[in-house]
């Protein structure tokens, strides 16, 4: 689920001014190229008003899910098959009342590899290299499923 943040950093905006154009504030001026960046972001993101307050975050562990990406989040914005394959996980997990988390992507330097022992599943999106499955599979035996075939 895309946030006003996110659309932010893509847009190369702030967050203030994502808000202020998504909720068409008839004061605020800004030029026609970044309203346009922004409401395009937000569209390629799935972005929705009604996903902003789901309701209360799932507490229990073992309804909670572990996501990590394999691709950095612009790839995902413009590639169709991660950006459905994420938005239908998302979905899924709001019918079954599960927490989805991503505590990090496998680009990012700083990785906290021990958070996915916490987790009631680990689920990867993407290739990852089997040194990689390895590890987490360590942290979280038997919780791993993968959504991209090799």
């Amino acid at each position: 689920m895309a946030s006003i943040r996110d659309i932010a950093r893509i847009a190369g905006v702030s967050p203030a001014s994502v808000s202020r154009i998504l909720n068409n504030d008839p004061t605020f001026r800004i030029n026609e190229a970044s309203r346009a960046r922004v409401i395009e972001t937000a569209k390629r993101l799935h972005y929705s008003k009604s996903q902003k307050h789901p309701g209360p975050k799932q507490t229990d562990n073992q309804l909670s899910i572990a996501l990590i990406m394999r691709y950095n989040k612009s790839r995902e914005i413009t590639d169709p098959y991660f950006l459905n394959l994420h938005k239908g996980i998302n979905e899924e997990a709001k019918k079954w009342h599960l927490r989805i988390e991503q505590p990090f992507r496998i680009e990012d330097d700083d990785k906290n590899w021990a958070d996915l022992a916490k987790f009631g599943a680990v689920l990867i999106e993407g290739e990852m290299t089997p040194v990689a499955i390895k590890q987490i599979k360590r942290l979280n035996p038997e919780r791993v499923s993968k959504s991209s075939l090799y």
